[in-house]
């Protein structure tokens, strides 16, 4: 799995590419470490080019959620694609973590809590 990581305002989209499993745990893992440090007040995951999530993946977008809740951040997911938003959707992971359809609507949504939490 390939992980780009791109600054918009106050969040940053980590751009996954490829089959997010228990063979990529690591690579997931220093890309959302490399995250954190920067301080970004959410991180949004674009799963639109991930093929394929297991148990392990679903398990590390938990444990994103939450260290994501620990550190007082906001963690979204972006675009999954039709299978992997199926397996997301039947394990009901958009209970703890939203899931959104446009970058606009992700940063917008992390720009009004971020204003809310400054005022």
């Amino acid at each position: 799995m390939n992980i780009s990581e791109r600054k918009q305002g106050n969040v940053v989209f980590l751009e996954l590419e490829g089959v997010f499993d228990f063979k990529n745990r690591d690579v997931f893992r220093r890309a959302l470490d490399s995250a954190r440090r920067k301080e970004y007040c959410r991180i949004v995951l674009n799963l639109e080019r991930v093929t394929f999530m297991d148990s392990t993946g679903m398990g590390l977008l938990v444990m994103a959620y939450q260290d994501a809740k620990r550190t007082k951040r906001q963690l979204g997911l972006l675009r999954p694609m039709a299978q992997v938003k199926k397996t997301l959707e039947y394990c009901a992971i958009q209970t703890l973590i939203p899931i959104y359809n446009s970058e606009t609507e992700a940063a917008a949504e992390a720009e009004a809590v971020f204003a809310q939490a400054m005022s």
